[in-house]
């Protein structure tokens, strides 16, 4: 079993757009990647388009076949989408929460969010329930 999280920006009107992603949801993978190649609202909303993930990579990719992960996808490090590549469990949109109380509350291990041009996370392994900065957890800031 992977370690989940969810990944969500904050529109304008307050709502959050999210999508979920079922493996290696820990800071030091999904966090650094999303600091790292998912941090301007043009590809963060790309991201919450492509829907459901298995895992995130550092790009968007194309399409390709999961059970037969061709070499190009492993080598550039695609995103495993589910309903665009047909992963594990197919549903490929995204949610919609009213605002971040409503997305917080929808608790995976880990909740990534996109507010003001930088990336927050939420983790129940954390000592208090708040939002530190994912770039402050990279850089050792002890949260737990």
């Amino acid at each position: 079993m992977g370690t989940s999280s969810r990944i969500g920006f904050e529109n304008s009107d307050g709502t959050i757009s999210c999508i979920d992603c079922g493996s290696d949801g820990y800071p030091s993978h999904t966090g650094r990647r999303l600091v790292e190649n998912f941090n301007t609202i043009d590809k963060v909303g790309a991201l919450i388009t492509l829907g459901n993930l298995s895992i995130l990579g550092s790009k968007i990719g194309e399409f390709h076949d999961p059970r037969n992960r061709p070499q190009v996808a492993r080598d550039e490090d695609w995103c495993c989408a589910r309903g665009r590549d047909g992963c594990r469990g197919a549903e490929g949109k995204h949610d919609v929460h009213p605002n971040e109380a409503d997305f917080g509350s929808n608790f995976e291990e880990y909740n990534y969010l996109f507010r003001n041009g930088e990336w927050l996370v939420l983790s129940h392994r954390f000592p208090t329930r708040e939002w530190y900065t994912v770039v402050s957890i990279l850089e050792g800031e002890s949260h737990e």
